[in-house]
Order: structure tokens, then C-alpha cells, then sequence
């Protein structure tokens, strides 16, 4: 979940196991009421699996996530880790859609859980 310092509830986040685990990391992001708003998949599926395969690839690769829509994959956001052999950097751009079901806190949020969890598997 996320939440304002307030306590209310913005959004939350879950990540799909099976598909995270075997092929790319991809969550769905859910808006304050609930409801499934978007999707975080890793861009390219041949990379993701090469880094989960060649532990030297994570370094050469950096992953890019895709934040979309879930109704109609209309792009939110790019999640994109910078080639930094020291230090974990993600560099987030935020696509302009006012119409968008999705507070910007959820997504940099989530872009934080995507830095912490790579930070936690090297």
C-alpha cells in the first residue's frame, strides 16, 4: 500500500510471482479506490531473462520498466536504471495524462520498491 502521511491510502502495488520470477518483473498498480489503473512490466523480455540466467548481465543490462494503463496500455511512466557498477540509480519520467485514474505519488513510489528489491537481489 501507499499512504500519505496522513494515512490515507493513495494506491497500492503487487507484484505477479510466477511471471516475475521466470520471465520479467511486472506488477499491477491499483488507484486509492482499488482498482487495477496499470501495469509495471520490464520492457524487454530477452534481457530480463538473460540477467536472471547470467548474473554478469545485470550489470551490462540495465532494466527499463514500462508503466501502462491496464485498459487501453496507454503509457504512465518509464522506470530506466542508469549503468552505475557502485550505485543503484533509476531515472523516472512521468508521460503527461491528466486523465490517468493514478496518483504520481503511487509511481514514484513503486519506482522506489523497484530500486529496493534490485538493491536487495545484488
Amino acid at each position: 500500500d501507499v499512504l500519505l502521511s496522513t494515512g490515507v491510502v493513495v494506491g497500492s502495488l503487487r507484484r505477479e510471482g510466477l511471471k516475475s520470477t521466470f520471465v520479467r518483473d511486472e506488477w499491477r498498480v491499483f488507484n486509492a479506490e482499488g482498482i487495477e489503473a496499470g501495469l509495471i512490466r520490464e520492457k524487454n523480455a530477452w534481457l530480463a531473462v538473460t540477467r536472471r540466467v547470467i548474473d554478469a548481465a545485470a550489470a551490462f543490462c540495465p532494466q527499463t520498466f514500462e508503466v501502462m494503463r491496464t485498459d487501453d496500455e496507454t503509457p504512465l511512466a518509464t522506470f530506466r536504471q542508469h549503468f552505475n557498477p557502485f550505485v543503484y540509480r533509476l531515472g523516472v519520467t512521468i508521460h503527461d495524462d491528466r486523465d490517468a485514474d493514478l496518483d504520481e505519488l503511487v509511481l514514484l513510489a513503486a519506482a522506489c520498491l523497484l530500486a529496493a528489491i534490485e538493491g536487495r537481489q545484488r
